[in-house]
């Protein structure tokens, strides 16, 4: 939909200042981050299975013939590769996710399905045009938990709310996100083949006890390839939130005379213009929600 900048027609033809072309964008970097990735994923298993046959030369070395590396780091560096390859992967995964969400308040927004009331503690302020900071998933899953109090709602009954809570369910991508939060954030990650060393004080535990020669590695810990498979399982459940919000928005942009036919190879967009000085011919106040909603 973004091709051959056809956001900017689709944003003209709405008309005033919106939230579509948010929603829209939001939708394609989501899409974008799944395929990155893939292709995180991809590369590291190509690169490990290089990696084990072949000794890696210094990097970092430009002569004509860089030397070899030396013990213990060339019998490691392939597990650096895959350790790299799928945390920048969990990175990817969760932001992808994150994106989608905003795609599905902007569309909650602009569906005339929410109140800015109900959206604001989603993480998603109607009012603000080019915000500091974007929406979670969790933002959205604490502000629907919010919105249910209320049973005059109709945000509760957007029919993107299933699918989030279908991907909000799942448990392997509960798990890319608490990885992906040690990652960037809290801690490094331990694996069956790289250990971690941990942030808590020895003190913590009573009495201290310091082992020497170091413990082997901790055989309970997820291997790098069990990383891999919760990873691909949370892209699988990330893709299908992203193809309801695809759906929904397609079904939308009809409802305001932009029509997007996909096809497999490219995608026809007919967009309708609304006249002069950018009025809306589909005020958002008037815009009927009930095809967007669950019954």
């Amino acid at each position: 939909m973004l091709d051959n900048q056809a956001i900017d027609y689709i944003d003209a033809a709405i008309g005033a200042e919106n939230h579509a072309r948010a929603a829209l964008v939001a939708l394609h970097e989501g899409y974008d981050y799944l395929f990155q990735a893939a292709l995180d994923i991809a590369e590291w298993v190509a690169a490990d299975a290089y990696f084990t046959r072949t000794n890696p030369f210094v990097p970092l070395d430009v002569s004509p013939r860089p030397p070899i590396m030396l013990s213990p780091s060339k019998e490691r560096f392939h597990l650096r590769l895959a350790r790299f390859g799928v945390e920048n992967a969990a990175v990817k995964i969760a932001t992808a996710g994150d994106h989608f969400a905003n795609t599905h308040l902007r569309l909650a927004w602009e569906a005339n399905a929410a109140t800015a009331d109900e959206l604001r503690p989603c993480g998603f302020d109607p009012d603000e045009s080019d915000p500091a900071t974007w929406a979670l998933l969790q933002e959205l899953r604490a502000g629907l938990k919010a919105a249910g109090k209320n049973p005059l709602s109709v945000f509760t009954a957007f029919a993107l709310n299933t699918d989030f809570r279908i991907l909000f369910g799942n448990y392997d991508m509960h798990r890319t996100r608490r990885f992906r939060d040690a990652v960037v954030h809290r801690e490094r990650p331990s694996y069956r083949e790289v250990p971690a060393f941990g942030r808590a004080s020895l003190w913590r535990s009573v009495p201290v006890q310091v082992t020497h020669p170091p413990a082997p590695y901790d055989k309970t810990a997820p291997s790098i390839r069990d990383r891999r498979k919760i990873l691909a399982h949370a892209i699988e459940a990330t893709l299908r939130y992203g193809d309801a919000c695809k759906d929904l928005a397609i079904r939308w942009l009809r409802t305001i005379d932009v029509l997007i036919t996909p096809a497999d190879e490219t995608t026809n967009i007919q967009v309708t213009f609304q006249g002069e000085g950018g009025q809306h011919r589909f005020p958002r106040e008037q815009r009927d929600p009930g095809p967007f909603l669950s019954h």
